[in-house]
């Protein structure tokens, strides 16, 4: 072959030796008439040929997997930077920049729950919508993958750093939980409460917190101190740590369809409820922060507008982390992001 070979001339290099052998002759002679019948086809039914190559199309567009090329899926950071998460569209998160994308893996969880809101500061309490977010810190930009980042949404308020209690890349933990609840009621004498296992992350945060136990008013002054802190000797303080239902098949996250596949879409928002109810527990969350608007949410309203959704669980730890409290439930997941 002559130097300066293209792939071009080495195919017909290839062919011109394969024409010449014995044994392939027949499959030539094939494939001659192939092309051929395929030229006459062209000018005697060109509208078939044509209704064909569509289909091959359509077929391709739709079954991606099939198709010698499809174009890579971008993820990118979730952009928190000027304010994003505190405005009235905290909850539409900004993607911003590249990172490696981690095919249906949880990237941020938002999170719904209920309080009494002290809201002039006179003990007089409004049952009140709140919504979080918490973010795998990698999805920011952090290089710690055993980290998550805990934000209110709406306004600008917790803002916490948690680290699993299992520092490996995929710190998987079960548990064993009443169906659809926090608690795990099944003993010796409670055989017949319908149990369920869960898989998730546990995280824990190295902020102390002010023991709920505690008289309201107590509570509320021990917030301002900490363990060892003059003028707080008689406060008790505890950690926290939260079970995220993450990481298994049945987290949620989205089915990438060929639409994403062919736009590139990288990291995409599943719900877990139906978008009115979504809707309106974003809207009384917003109205939480404004004391004009916030609005008092009964327990049975806000259970009826979370149905079905998942729960992330909390439970109390010693300072020492010797006792360990039973799981309660702390909030529940109407939607989460996830890489495709």
């Amino acid at each position: 072959m002559r130097e300066g070979c293209n792939l071009q001339d080495l195919l017909k290099y290839i062919w011109d030796i394969l024409k010449k052998s014995p044994t392939l002759r027949p499959l030539v002679a094939l494939l001659r008439l192939g092309r051929t019948k395929l030229r006459t086809s062209i000018k005697t039914h060109p509208y078939f040929v044509i209704a064909l190559l569509g289909c091959v199309v359509a077929f391709i567009i739709f079954n991606p997997q099939y198709s010698p090329y499809v174009p890579a899926g971008t993820c990118g950071l979730i952009d928190i930077a000027k304010g994003k998460l505190y405005n009235e569209k905290g909850d539409e998160l900004h993607l911003n920049g590249k990172r490696p994308c981690e095919s249906q893996e949880v990237q941020a969880i938002e999170f719904f729950n209920t309080s009494d809101v002290d809201l002039e500061g006179n003990n007089k309490f409004v049952h009140a919508v709140s919504a979080g977010l918490f973010v795998k810190e990698t999805a920011v930009g952090v290089k710690n993958k055993s980290q998550w980042h805990e934000y209110t949404l709406f306004t600008k308020s917790n803002d916490f750093v948690w680290k699993a209690l299992d520092p490996q890349d995929n710190p998987i933990q079960q548990y064993g939980f009443d169906k659809g609840e926090c608690q795990y009621t099944k003993t010796v004498d409670h055989q017949n409460v319908d149990t369920e296992t869960r898989q998730g992350v546990v995280i824990r945060s190295p902020d102390f917190r002010s023991d709920p136990s505690q008289t309201y008013d107590q509570w509320k002054f021990c917030n301002y101190g900490q363990p060892g802190k003059k003028g707080f000797e008689s406060c008790k303080y505890l950690t926290l740590d939260f079970f995220l239902p993450i990481g298994t098949p049945a987290q949620g996250c989205p089915v990438k369809s060929a639409a994403d596949i062919w736009f590139g879409v990288g990291t995409k928002k599943s719900l877990f409820i139906d978008p009115q109810s979504y809707s309106s527990l974003s809207k009384l969350a917003q109205d939480r922060w404004i004391p004009e608007r916030i609005k008092p949410v009964p327990e049975n309203e806000y259970r009826k507008l979370t149905t079905s959704s998942p729960k992330i669980c909390l439970r109390w730890v010693s300072l020492d982390g010797k006792n360990i409290g039973p799981w309660e439930e702390f909030a529940t997941v109407p939607a989460l992001w996830c890489d495709l």
